[in-house]
């Protein structure tokens, strides 16, 4: 098992390197971010599919996942997974 793990990090480390060099960046962070932005958001923003919740509708948010919470007794961990939903919801 040990040896699997080695062996998957060092493609990891290799990959991570490979885009480091493709986007001129410096640390591993940076070039996790680029890729990211390049792969997975690039494509949503250029089709305007990209959505992003203002201060107002994550506080609305908060206050309805308090309310479920107090209503129906939902605890921390089932408010949290419906975070995102409650997000989609009441978006302006």
């Amino acid at each position: 098992m040990a040896a699997f793990r080695k062996k998957t990090w060092l493609l990891g480390q290799r990959l991570i390197d490979r885009v480091r060099r493709i986007c001129r960046v410096r640390t591993e962070t940076e070039a996790l971010t680029r890729a990211m932005e390049e792969v997975a958001l690039r494509p949503f923003e250029a089709g305007g599919r990209v959505v992003a919740a203002d201060h107002r509708t994550c506080l609305r948010a908060g206050a309805v996942l308090s309310l479920l919470g107090t209503r129906f007794g939902l605890g921390s961990d089932k408010r949290r997974a419906m975070t995102n939903d409650v997000l989609i919801v009441i978006r302006p």
